[in-house]
């Protein structure tokens, strides 16, 4: 079956893309999704300098979403304020694919 209408054909959901910008002082919830339950999905921010900021991982639910797919999502703590961009790196276990989203 398709992804979610509202989902790249990758895995992580297309709400997200390069240049975005997200607020500092908050955390930051990634979402995407799965084909099976229990995927284990990691974000990884980096500074420009190739420093890792902060990282998370997760697993997919064991809920189905439209029968076929399965959300995860890991959220973000708050990253300190910088005039220089940031890399988030989404990898997931399932595929072995990752998401790189820059600036």
């Amino acid at each position: 079956p398709p992804r979610p209408h509202f989902d790249a054909p990758g895995f992580v959901s297309t709400i997200f893309g390069s240049n975005q910008v997200f607020q500092h002082s908050d955390p930051l919830t990634i979402f995407g999704w799965a084909s099976s339950p229990s995927v284990p999905v990691s974000v990884t921010l980096t500074s420009e300098d190739g420093t890792t900021v902060t990282t998370a991982a997760a697993n997919s639910s064991s809920t189905a979403y439209n029968g076929a797919y399965y959300r995860w999502d890991l959220t973000l703590p708050a990253s300190p304020p910088s005039l220089s961009p940031y890399s988030l790196s989404v990898e997931s276990a399932e595929t072995s694919e990752t998401a790189s989203l820059t600036n």
